[in-house]
């Protein structure tokens, strides 16, 4: 699982099958995207995978975590909302600019199916 480029932010899901990371790889949207890998029975890290779009941005995506039952992956990201920060006045500025969205790193949680994405 591990490349030439540089990996960061691992995380191991609750029961210890899966390793969600971030890396910086040719093969993602840009920025740093967050990969996934299955350990298989033989206790070996399969090839890791790039997770989809709706947690992968051409900006940067980071710092994975899972809850305690491993069903829900949360992660930041420094992706942009659909409006500009500079547009209105300076009061919509203002709000825009505190608002999720704003491209300056926000929390955000996907339900997954590890299962599903990662079959043995």
């Amino acid at each position: 699982m591990n490349s030439d480029q540089d990996e960061f932010n691992a995380a191991v899901n609750p029961t210890g099958d899966y390793l969600a990371f971030g890396s910086v790889r040719e093969d993602g949207p840009g920025g740093g995207d967050l990969y996934i890998s299955h350990r298989g029975k033989n206790g070996v890290w399969g090839k890791a995978q790039l997770l989809g779009p709706e947690i992968n941005t051409e900006r940067l995506d980071f710092s994975p975590f899972f809850d305690p039952g491993g069903e829900v992956l949360w992660f930041t990201s420094t992706r942009m909302g659909s409006k500009s920060t500079f547009q209105g006045g300076l009061r919509d500025i203002r709000k825009t600019s505190r608002a999720a969205g704003n491209g300056q790193g926000d929390l955000y949680r996907v339900r997954i199916d590890l299962e599903t994405l990662l079959p043995e």
